[in-house]
């Protein structure tokens, strides 16, 4: 086979791509939940095709094809065998990479091996879709941070940039702990002090709104501390309450392994809480602990403990810690309304379906849970009722709306897909359904269903035997799916397999 110029040039690019990402960008492999950027390479995608295909062999009611997966289960291919389906792909090589990154990457894999330790679960796929909405030299900035491989003098030096790794202003090795919270220069200019009093001066700024409190900062403009606890051992932040309760808050922001100092400042701070208790009935400590990147260590759950003894709810604690997508609750909600009116109008001749609208909003907005699919969700109802009214065109403007804000939402891609695929667009079909063959676990029938669609689309653009495979798989997804294979019928008869075909329907009449 004789490969062109143009296609040269391709593999070439590929190959340095994936080159870079392997050797540079340690994170790139991690799911967003973990700091990565939840890129797949080429040869996990392989992977996943070799393992459905194996899949589908196994599980075909041909008993031919059956025997050829058994003839075959012992050779090379048994390396695909041992995966349940593409997701247990998919978390099996990612996990090879944590642990790599955990055990044997020194310096690419520090920031990760104490985040994963230290840092507090819940908070951090909310801190991913922040980073996602950051300016670009921001986001870039974070992901070389992330991976270690921003420009220091101990980096360049490594390069063959730079003669010494010492820094220019203490002259110890500048490493990116000297730089975030290591050199004694940028201390005493006052940089980390700071960046310190920003967060404090941010969370003073709404605390003092709560009523019925009084709140001390070791601030400029707010009462000191020391006016309650002296100047020995001067606290952050104080908050008295009317009830005889005392909140007592100690705020770090500093490098990724400072995140561990919970035990040491409880025990800086023990003696002034004893004191406490003889003037107030409880004395919290609440240790607040944040790394430079924005990551809240584990103790930093006493700090949403004590919003929600202050009656902040769900979202204005969100707000607070500073994770939230950028709007106001009463905005999204504001906005969802607006959404919903639409689809109200839409169904105003059937009352029945206006007021089951209706109450689906008012779940929607009342349930925390529901907050961060409040807003793609309105956009795929109007998607789905403008559909059901045949507007396809602005059904899919809606349902771009949906994915462009939530873009693995699976109810959002098979809507999409459908419209796509009755729009005759079946390449651009093909992508959505194949992003819930990766992302579904079926549990609602999406992946089977997609599964079915591709075969449907692979059958019009004349690819009979590609169209099978997917009806197959469809149907060992879902034993239930007897449209799958129905369609297989369909295709045996199209391609002049009569005798398959009729034992097909037989096998169809006795399920």
């Amino acid at each position: 086979m004789y490969i062109y110029p143009h296609q040269i040039k391709f593999i070439i690019i590929i190959i340095i791509i994936i080159i870079i990402i392997s050797a540079a960008l340690s994170n790139v492999l991690l799911p967003h939940n973990k700091f990565g950027l939840n890129i797949i390479l080429p040869s996990t995608k392989f992977l996943q095709c070799q393992t459905v295909s194996r899949k589908a062999l196994k599980s075909s009611p041909n008993e031919a094809i059956n025997n050829l997966w058994k003839d075959t289960s012992n050779h090379k291919n048994v390396q695909y065998d041992k995966y349940k389906n593409t997701k247990d792909v998919l978390n099996t090589i990612r996990k090879q990479h944590e642990d790599k990154l955990q055990h044997h990457l020194i310096s690419q894999g520090s920031f990760f091996s104490n985040i994963i330790k230290h840092s507090t679960l819940s908070f951090n796929s909310i801190w991913s879709s922040v980073q996602s909405k950051l300016p670009k030299n921001i986001f870039n900035f974070t992901i070389r941070y992330i991976n270690n491989t921003l420009p220091t003098r101990k980096n360049l030096l490594k390069w063959g940039i730079s003669p010494t790794s010492e820094c220019s202003f203490c002259l110890n090795p500048e490493s990116l702990l000297h730089v975030v919270a290591g050199c004694k220069t940028y201390l005493n200019e006052g940089r980390f002090m700071w960046r310190h009093d920003s967060v404090l001066n941010f969370i003073a700024s709404i605390l003092k709104s709560v009523n019925h409190c009084n709140l001390y900062a070791d601030l400029p403009g707010y009462i000191s501390p020391s006016v309650i606890t002296g100047d020995e051992l001067r606290p952050d932040l104080l908050i008295t309450l009317e009830n005889k309760c005392i909140y007592i808050l100690e705020l770090t922001v500093g490098f990724e392994s400072n995140l561990t100092n919970a035990t040491r400042k409880r025990q800086k701070y023990q003696d002034l809480i004893n004191e406490q208790l003889k003037n107030y009935e409880k004395v919290k400590f609440v240790n607040l602990s944040i790394s430079s990147l924005g990551v809240f260590s584990h103790p930093s759950l006493d700090f949403t403990e004590m919003l929600k003894d202050l009656k902040f709810d769900e979202q204005c604690r969100k707000v607070l810690i500073q994770v939230d997508t950028g709007k106001l609750p009463v905005k999204r909600v504001s906005e969802a309304k607006r959404l919903m009116d639409i689809v109200l109008d839409l169904y105003k001749p059937n009352t029945v379906i206006a007021k089951n609208m209706d109450l689906i909003f008012a779940l929607m907005v009342d349930s925390s849970m529901f907050q961060d699919f409040l807003i793609p969700a309105c956009h795929l109802l109007c998607s789905f009722s403008l559909f059901v009214l045949k507007n396809k065109t602005l059904s899919l403007k809606y349902c771009d709306r949906c994915l462009s804000l939530k873009p693995e939402f699976i109810s959002g891609l098979f809507m999409k897909g459908l419209l796509l695929y009755e729009n005759g667009k079946h390449e651009d079909a093909i992508q959505c359904f194949q992003q819930i063959v990766v992302l579904s676990n079926d549990m609602h029938g999406y992946k089977s269903t997609a599964l079915n669609l591709l075969g449907c689309i692979c059958a019009k653009l004349g690819k009979p035997h590609t169209a099978l495979l997917k009806f197959r798989e469809s149907f060992a997804c879902h034993s239930g799916r007897l449209e799958a294979l129905y369609n297989v019928a369909v295709v045996y008869h199209d391609i002049g397999e009569l005798d398959l075909e009729i034992s097909l329907w037989k096998y169809i009449l006795k399920i």
